[in-house]
């Protein structure tokens, strides 16, 4: 549970990273894209990116110049921001799914509230 959801979440914070709202994220908004991050968004982009695309997602790098509103743009066009959206998805169902042994309980029900609350986070 805890494995699959700690991807799921991961995930979520780099998406939010690239999508989300400064304001309600409470961090700037391409700072992984700045600080170099090899994140599944940039693994996402670079398996699908072609010529100049590639080259400025290559860029990313700390120190390496890499062009935030560029890259994150790159990670809309190639599909990037939508295969994070299906990855943190399937995490979160895999963590689901390995509750089904455990006896109903109040923590059972309280962990799959958590994972349920992962896919709907805002910030």
């Amino acid at each position: 549970f805890g494995r699959h959801l700690g991807l799921a979440f991961q995930i979520r914070d780099d998406l939010l990273d690239v999508v989300g709202d400064e304001e309600e994220f409470g961090k700037t908004i391409g700072g992984d894209i700045a600080e170099g991050k090899k994140t599944f968004l940039l693994l996402a982009a670079l398996g699908r990116a072609h010529g100049e695309d590639r080259k400025v997602l290559r860029s990313v790098r700390p120190g390496g110049g890499a062009q935030i509103r560029r890259v994150r743009s790159i990670y809309r066009e190639t599909g990037a921001v939508d295969a994070a959206r299906q990855e943190i998805a399937r995490r979160t169902r895999l963590a689901q799914q390995s509750l089904s042994p455990v006896a109903q309980s109040l923590s059972r029900e309280m962990l799959l509230w958590l994972s349920n609350s992962l896919l709907d986070r805002e910030n």
